[in-house]
């Protein structure tokens, strides 16, 4: 809203007087509001971290996740990961997932 007002002129003190939500606003003006990205599905969170595992040689930290994330757009938020569990829980999730994979028995060797 902050750049739309500056583009416009409009502030939200102008606009709330006919519509009672921005998303409001945005429809009348021909555009669709923007909408949550909603969950990773879990195989695409234990890829990204098949894939982070590689990267470091072991078993990453939620923080070293945490620093991926923030660094690689691609690569899901430390949020995908702890929806998963503890690092327990996380640690057994991944291993039924590599046993599953033929191209992942690498990943649970490593420390």
């Amino acid at each position: 809203m902050t750049r739309f007002e500056r583009a416009t002129g409009i502030g939200e003190s102008d606009w709330v007087r006919h519509w009672s939500r921005c998303s409001e606003l945005q429809r009348e003006a021909g555009f669709e509001p923007n909408h949550l990205q909603g969950p990773y599905d879990e195989a695409r969170v234990l890829d990204a971290l098949v894939d982070l595992i590689r990267e470091r040689g072991r078993f990453p930290s939620f923080r070293e996740m945490r620093t991926k994330a923030h660094n690689d757009p691609g690569f899901p938020s430390s949020t995908a990961f702890r929806r998963l569990g503890n690092r327990r829980h996380l640690i057994t999730k991944l291993v039924t997932y590599c046993a599953g994979q033929p191209d992942c028995h690498d990943v649970l060797k490593a420390p």
